[in-house]
């Protein structure tokens, strides 16, 4: 019994450090994650000033469920993040840097530019808008990042199976935005919005890190289509 309760010890911290073992990683928003594809090889000669987004997220963010994968039957742990910047814990990364509301609207810019929507397309806080021909407007109403801990239904003794190459468990990320484009008459003359979804399983050995990737790949998977099936009514 006393050899039994030593090693139940033993898992219990085990499972913690795997929990935590993200406290040395912290992952920074990276834009793009695949080369950018060129819609047109020959860009207007405008310029289009992306501002900062409006932030219509919720504020909840909710990690004390990761621990009930230590009740014995319960088959996982999980947390809720509408705003996993001000998380503090991921399922293999300790934090998650960004300030998203600058982020995106700085990849947004990044991408039109790239993609040939226009010659000159910046991120600007609003001081050199006025110079712009266009001004894009976002605002972003969903970027939720939900994790599951698997234990297996084995409480403390779940991390033995992750250790022979079982799932960790999983990160799956939502993303809702929309999109406005003015004229110097302050007029909208294009709308769009960007709706994605991204998940992913994760284990010691595959994809350990990439908890929050699916910011960055929604996105770029959303302006993408969006510049394709929608095209920008813009003219020199």
């Amino acid at each position: 019994m006393r050899g039994f309760a030593i090693a139940a010890v033993f898992l219990l911290g085990l499972a913690f450090a795997t929990l935590l073992s993200g406290c040395s990683m912290q992952r920074t928003f990276t834009y793009p994650m695949e080369p950018i594809s060129v819609v047109n090889p020959d860009p207007p000669d405008v310029s289009i000033a992306v501002l900062p987004a409006d932030d219509l997220r919720r504020t909840e963010n909710r990690a004390a469920t990761w621990f009930l994968y230590m009740v014995p039957l319960m088959p996982f742990g999980w947390a809720d993040y509408e705003r996993p910047e001000a998380a503090a814990l991921f399922l293999t990364i300790n934090r998650f840097d960004s300030k998203v509301t600058e982020d995106v609207a700085k990849a947004i810019a990044q991408h039109l530019k790239r993609a040939g929507v226009a010659e000159n397309v910046f991120f600007d806080f609003g001081s050199g808008a006025q110079n712009a021909d266009y001004i894009l407007e976002t605002e972003i109403r969903n970027a939720r990042y939900t994790g599951r801990l698997w234990s297996y239904g084995l409480s403390v003794f779940g991390p033995i199976l992750w250790i022979f190459g079982l799932p960790i468990g999983q990160s799956d990320f939502e993303l809702a935005m929309d999109l406005r484009l003015k004229n110097t008459e302050g007029e909208v003359i294009w709308s769009d919005t960007l709706n994605g979804d991204w998940g992913i399983f994760q284990g010691y050995y595959y994809n350990f890190g990439r908890d929050m990737e699916g910011l960055s790949r929604a996105l770029q998977d959303g302006i993408d289509r969006s510049i394709r099936q929608n095209p920008m009514p813009i003219s020199e």
